[in-house]
C-alpha cells in the first residue's frame, strides 16, 4: 500500500510542478513542447507499474522525467525573473497553496458571519516528515464574532480539509 502512495504522490507533485513550469513558460512553441513532454511523463509514470507488472523494463518514465527535468535545468534562466540565488519551486508552490487555502478560509467564514483580519497557513515543508505537503497549522484572526460561531467555523475548516481541531487557531 505504500508503494500505491508513493506512486499517487510522485504523479500529483509532478503534475504540480509542470503546472506551474508551463505557466511559467514565454509561450509560443516552447510551451507547446513543454505541454507535450509534460503529457507523454506523466502517461508514461501512470503505465510503468503496469508494464512492470508485465515483465517489461522498469525505469522508463523515469528517464523521460530525467530528460525533462535537463531540459528545465537547461532554461531556468528564463523563468527566473528576480535572478536569486535561491530560486526554490517547492517553496513557490507551497505558497501557493497557503494563498488558496487561506482565500478558501477567508470564504468560509462569510457562511458563519465572521469577519477575518488575517488568516495563516502554514504547510509542513520537511520532506522527511509523515506529513509532508499537509497543512500543519491554520491561525486566524478574527474580529466582533461569537465563540460559538467561530467554533461552529473551525469544525468547518476541520471537516473540509480533514485536519485535527488543534491544528486550526482562532484568535
Amino acid at each position: 500500500m505504500g508503494g500505491l502512495y508513493v506512486w499517487f504522490r510522485r504523479i500529483f507533485l509532478f503534475c504540480i510542478v509542470s503546472s506551474l513550469i508551463v505557466n511559467l513558460s514565454p509561450g509560443g512553441k516552447s510551451s507547446e513542447h513543454i505541454r507535450f513532454l509534460t503529457k507523454l511523463v506523466i502517461v508514461l509514470m501512470i503505465i510503468e507499474p503496469l508494464i512492470s507488472l508485465a515483465g517489461g523494463k522498469s525505469g522508463l518514465a523515469d528517464k523521460m522525467y530525467d530528460l525533462y527535468s535537463d531540459y528545465y535545468s537547461e532554461t531556468e534562466v528564463s523563468y527566473n525573473t528576480d535572478n536569486s540565488d535561491d530560486y526554490d519551486l517547492t517553496n513557490i508552490v507551497s505558497k501557493q497553496v497557503e494563498d488558496a487555502v487561506s482565500s478558501n478560509v477567508t470564504d468560509m467564514a462569510a457562511n458563519y458571519g465572521i469577519k477575518i483580519k488575517k488568516v495563516n497557513v502554514y504547510i509542513e515543508m520537511d520532506e522527511n516528515s509523515d506529513n509532508y505537503g499537509k497543512i500543519n497549522k491554520i491561525t486566524i484572526n478574527t474580529s466582533g464574532s461569537s465563540k460559538e460561531n467561530v467554533n461552529e467555523y473551525i469544525k468547518a475548516i476541520c471537516d473540509y480539509y480533514s485536519i485535527e481541531e488543534k491544528k486550526v487557531q482562532a484568535k
